[in-house]
């Protein structure tokens, strides 16, 4: 498979996992910051490993793996963006929430303490609405790009 077809099946996955209008922001945002690293992700992260099958773990899991070590390397930006990602993807608060505070048990409180407030914040957020109604879609991906 050429680069084309893997960066084609990395934004249809995208696309679905946050939806057209959000998954749309962040693929543009993230042209916006660097159009390298945009095509890099999209066609490797996700056409080559999020499209994976069996035995590869289920897009729940690599969602709360994304979580975990997100929340461990203390991403905030990119947190927010996979937090979404879980829940589209069928994980529920509380396990996110526990994914977390496994972590803290391993990265130190501290982590957990700012991956929950993160948690608190996009949690509030999704179930608003904010990160599927189109007119809000551009607002709702700005913080993880710094805007």
């Amino acid at each position: 498979m050429d680069e084309r077809e893997r960066y084609a099946l990395g934004r249809d996955l995208i696309l679905d996992v946050w939806g057209h209008e959000h998954g749309g922001q962040i693929l543009e945002r993230l042209r916006e910051l660097a159009p390298d690293l945009e095509r890099q992700i999209v066609a490797h992260l996700y056409g080559d490993l999020w499209t994976r099958e069996a035995p590869a773990p289920d897009r729940k899991t690599r969602s709360l793996i994304s979580v975990a070590v997100l929340t461990g390397l203390h991403r905030p930006n990119q947190l927010r963006v996979h937090l979404v990602g879980a829940l589209n993807n069928g994980a529920s608060e509380q396990e996110i929430v526990e994914t977390i505070l496994q972590v803290g048990l391993l990265a130190g409180f501290p982590t957990s303490w700012d991956g929950l407030i993160a948690c608190r914040q996009v949690f509030q957020e999704y179930r608003e609405g904010r990160f599927k109604a189109p007119d809000r879609a551009a607002e709702a991906t700005a913080p993880s790009f710094g805007g």
